[in-house]
C-alpha cells in the first residue's frame, strides 16, 4: 500500500509539473489554485482506492475484479462530485477547470487501470 501511494504521488506531481509547465506556453491552460485542489482531490481518491486493495488483500471474500470495480466506482462518483462542487464554487473560469480536471482525472484513471492491471491482477 505504501509503494502504491508513493507511485501514485509521484505520477500526480510530474503530471502538475507538465501540465504546470504546459501553461505557460499557452494561454488557454489554466494553472492555480482550483487545479492544486484538484490534484489533491486526486490524491485522496488514490489513497480511497488503495484503502480498497488494502482490505482485498486482507480478506478471502473479495477478489481483484470486484475490488477493481469498488475502486472505479468511487473514484468515478468522486470526481463527479468535485466537478459538481467547482460548478457551484467557482465564479471564474468554470469551464476551463472542469474540462482541465476531467481530462486530469482521465489520464489518472488510465494509469491507476494499467498499474494495477500489471501488479495486482493474478495471471
Amino acid at each position: 500500500m505504501i509503494k502504491d501511494s508513493l507511485v501514485y504521488t509521484l505520477v500526480l506531481l510530474a503530471l502538475g509539473t507538465i501540465h504546470f509547465g504546459i501553461s505557460f506556453l499557452f494561454e488557454p491552460i489554466y494553472f492555480g489554485k482550483e487545479v492544486i485542489l484538484s490534484y489533491f482531490v486526486l490524491l485522496i481518491l488514490s489513497m480511497i482506492g488503495n484503502s480498497v486493495f488494502l482490505l482485498e488483500k486482507k480478506s478471502e471474500n473479495i477478489e481483484f475484479p470486484q475490488a477493481f470495480m469498488i475502486v472505479t466506482t468511487v473514484q468515478l462518483l468522486g470526481a463527479m462530485s468535485y466537478a459538481a462542487f467547482q460548478r457551484y464554487t467557482l465564479v471564474e473560469l468554470v469551464k476551463t477547470n472542469m474540462l482541465q480536471f476531467v481530462v486530469l482525472f482521465m489520464i489518472f484513471l488510465t494509469f491507476q487501470s494499467v498499474y494495477l492491471i500489471k501488479t495486482k491482477a493474478k495471471k
